[in-house]
């Protein structure tokens, strides 16, 4: 499924808060990758979401990247209170980069469709459904910059 809506400037602060938010409250689960070299705080978000691991992956692709000649660990999460809080951490959206932390938090609908993509080192990211409107997104996170993307070329 093509992009709906590009954010155009990184969601921060509390409009990161609001974006979480509006995320969980039309998702069931999120993924972070973790790839190469961590840090402690690395294993310390690990140890901390431990309790909402729904699977983990050795993959070369996940929402937005596909590797040549690597693989990296897809771990998926619940969507619970308590998870989403812990994204709390990072205070950005692209703040999710290694070594400190894992990267390219997604968040998935119950029927497993990407809603929320992310590639943090790049700063890009993408909301994905075609039933949002921006007013939607707006009365959610208010702040965000995004721009439409459904018609163009993606």
């Amino acid at each position: 499924m093509k992009p709906t809506f590009e954010i155009t400037a990184e969601p921060r602060g509390q409009t990161y808060i609001d974006l979480l938010n509006f995320a969980a409250s039309r998702c069931s689960s999120f993924s972070l990758v973790w790839a190469f070299n961590f840090e402690q705080s690395t294993y310390d978000i690990k140890h901390a979401l431990k309790p909402f691991l729904l699977s983990n992956k050795k993959t070369n692709e996940w929402p937005g990247t596909k590797l040549i000649g690597h693989e990296a660990l897809v771990r998926r999460y619940k969507v619970a209170d308590e998870s989403v809080k812990l994204l709390h951490a990072a205070g950005g959206l692209y703040a999710w980069l290694q070594p400190k932390l894992p990267e390219d938090l997604a968040f998935y609908t119950s029927d497993n469709a990407v809603w929320l993509a992310s590639i943090s080192h790049e700063g890009q990211a993408w909301l994905i459904d075609e039933t949002l409107k921006p007013a939607e997104v707006y009365a959610y996170v208010p702040k965000i910059k995004i721009r439409s993307i459904v018609n163009s070329q993606w």
